[in-house]
């Protein structure tokens, strides 16, 4: 006897479905959404060794600059990251944007991207003492950089400073 293919996937889902059923029926068994993210113990790429930090040095200050995805930034994941170093010795500035997505080491953690260490340190009841602290060991273990201070921005204070500053103007054509 023959059977069509169809019949036999339409059975066979047929009798997953029905073996599944009282594992989803179980308390407990609905996800719920997880409003941060979980640390995994196992890593998805072996966790790097730290780079050697930089040289310390008295006359160069390290700002990490932030923007956060929501207009609530406790517990907020940091699209933009922004190191702004000041050298008063050379009369520089330099900035270096951080890549949002570049996977790092989290100290104490895993390996995650680096828009979420400031969520982590935050979570928990760290707060944003926390989270700065979870920067600064993470950006020091990651690229032998201290940062020294941080600014963290959610898109109501970036209105608000746009404000302060006179508003966004007019773009202006090359013509004008």
């Amino acid at each position: 006897m023959h059977h069509h293919p169809f019949r036999r996937a339409r059975g066979l889902l047929i009798l997953l479905m029905a073996a599944l059923a009282p594992v989803a029926a179980l308390p407990g068994a609905a996800q719920e959404p997880v409003p941060t993210p979980s640390l995994s113990p196992t890593p998805v790429i072996p966790i790097p060794p730290p780079v050697e930090p930089l040289e310390d040095d008295d006359a160069i200050q390290n700002i990490l600059l932030l923007g956060a995805d929501t207009s609530a930034s406790k517990l907020a994941r940091t699209d933009v990251l922004i190191v702004v170093s000041i050298n008063r010795r050379a009369g520089s500035v330099a900035l270096w944007h951080v890549p949002r997505d570049l996977f790092v080491y989290i100290p104490g953690a895993t390996m995650d991207r680096v828009n979420v260490v400031y969520q982590l340190g935050a979570a928990d009841g760290g707060g944003a003492p926390g989270a700065f602290r979870l920067l600064q060991e993470t950006f020091l273990y990651n690229f032998g950089l201290p940062i020294d201070h941080y600014a963290l921005v959610n898109f109501t204070d970036f209105q608000t400073i746009i404000s302060w500053l006179g508003g966004a103007g007019r773009q202006r054509g090359l013509r004008d």
